[in-house]
């Protein structure tokens, strides 16, 4: 099968090769796993700035054809200028038509699902199949939306938060679970010695990933446990001023300390995980589902505090493979990270419990044949006139 994938802002700075998103890691990994079985395959992307390269997770030798972006981004937020989309519209619709895909599949936000109804509003006969791990469904002109929606043949998604919410709108999708795709253990360039000693946070510093609430419980806990590092692996986002805060908390406190992407003096990701004794992820709004950052750490082995929002729940098994904690509550943060800092025996178990359960169910297999029956579901329903008859529903 001739298989095609669109996916926007693949593209990384050098040195950030494995510091790329879910929305990109997830289906680099699937193209690599369908050219394995012997698929053919290919990237469309937005265009690549200078100096920007591909990430480490792309797969070698497959080709990439670049379209315009047509969004303008300030501040974090794009907003999608209409000359520009006429002119992404027609050039994905060139690439498609010249390459004779027998499917293209798009990954990422909601509006992708819109992009590929105006694909084939422009006259592309080609299946879509569109993979939705967004839960900020539109709902402006969501009726003429979903008239739209119903050109794309197949929805997917990770997780049964998003298949619901998608229900409650009137779109069907199936749930395809997948695996981790970094393998922070083969990034470590000199061996650790596992000696478990910090307590992290590792996320942009944002209110929506909770930075505030692992601030404040930082501050509350590093006098009380001066022996425990108090570290935040952030990246510098200057449209939101949290950095400066935590560089303020290291000064008042000697054990909390902040590590700025990139990252100097021999620090990596890999060796902060691997000396966490547990990792905190208070998120306040979630833009992807699952968070690859609460699967990665689970499966590590490490205990987990994260907020119980949305599918983070899922993720943690309700709360059988994480602790769980309220959005925005600082004082049941503490009580969990003091949880696992108190009872060392009971949180080395929790966390290798976690992550054989985890690991049970998030994982590659059976994802490939999964995939591969969407696609062969969506080619036989357009060859058949059966256009996109596992979209939208009329319910």
């Amino acid at each position: 099968m001739r298989i095609g994938f669109f996916v926007t802002g693949v593209a990384v700075l050098p040195d950030s090769e494995s510091n790329v998103s879910a929305h990109v890691q997830i289906p680099l990994y699937s193209m690599k796993l369908l050219r394995d079985a012997g698929h053919s395959v290919q990237l469309i992307t937005t265009e690549m700035e200078p100096g920007e390269v591909l990430p480490a997770c792309m797969p070698s030798g497959v080709p990439v054809h670049e379209v315009i972006d047509a969004r303008r981004k300030l501040r974090g937020r794009s907003r999608v200028e209409p000359l520009k989309l006429v002119q992404q519209v027609w050039q994905i619709r060139r690439i498609v038509l010249r390459e004779r895909y027998d499917v293209l599949h798009f990954h990422g936000s909601c509006n992708l699902p819109n992009l590929a109804s105006l694909v084939s509003c422009a006259g592309v006969k080609t299946p879509f199949v569109a993979t939705v791990n967004d839960s900020e469904l539109p709902r402006r002109w969501w009726p003429l939306r979903r008239l739209l929606w119903r050109r794309v043949s197949a929805f997917i998604t990770s997780t049964e938060f998003v298949r619901d919410l998608l229900r409650l709108r009137g779109v069907s999708a199936e749930v395809i679970k997948h695996g981790i795709v970094r393998n922070i253990d083969a990034e470590l360039s000199t061996p650790v010695s596992r000696t478990r000693y910090r307590v992290l946070f590792w996320r942009d510093p944002s209110l929506n990933n909770g930075v505030d609430v692992c601030l404040a419980a930082f501050d509350a806990l590093a006098s009380r446990y001066p022996e425990v590092s108090f570290d935040a692996a952030v990246r510098n986002d200057h449209w939101e001023d949290w950095t400066p805060k935590f560089k303020e908390l290291a000064k008042r406190h000697p054990n909390v300390n902040v590590h700025v992407f990139p990252y100097t003096g021999g620090v990596s990701l890999a060796q902060l995980l691997a000396e966490s004794i547990c990792v905190v992820l208070p998120f306040r709004k979630l833009s992807y589902h699952p968070q690859l950052s609460v699967l990665e750490s689970i499966q590590l082995g490490i205990p987990v505090i994260v907020s119980a929002l949305e599918s983070n729940v899922e993720l943690s098994g309700a709360g059988r493979n994480a602790l769980l904690v309220p959005v925005g509550n600082v004082e049941a943060t503490v009580a969990a990270i003091e949880k696992v800092l108190s009872n060392g025996p009971w949180a080395s178990r929790f966390a290798t419990e976690a992550s054989e359960r985890s690991r049970a169910v998030w994982n590659w297999q059976g994802y490939l044949s999964q995939l591969e029956q969407t696609y062969t579901h969506a080619v036989a329903g357009a060859a058949g006139g059966l256009h996109q008859t596992s979209g939208c529903s009329d319910g």
